[in-house]
């Protein structure tokens, strides 16, 4: 029995380092930690980091 692939051209010169760039993007965008944007305001670095 002969097993055929069919590839389509479209894959041949499809650029697989965009699709990891868009990745990597999306793990920046998806950060879990809860406080990390609060460390970027600026309220919370002149008036809450002070009383720590």
């Amino acid at each position: 029995m002969v097993l055929h692939t069919i590839i389509s051209p479209a894959d041949i010169f499809y650029d697989f380092s965009k699709n990891m760039e868009n990745i990597k993007k999306n793990e920046e965008i998806c950060i879990t930690d809860p406080f990390h944007y609060l460390e970027q305001d600026e309220y919370y670095k002149q008036n809450i980091q002070m009383r720590k």
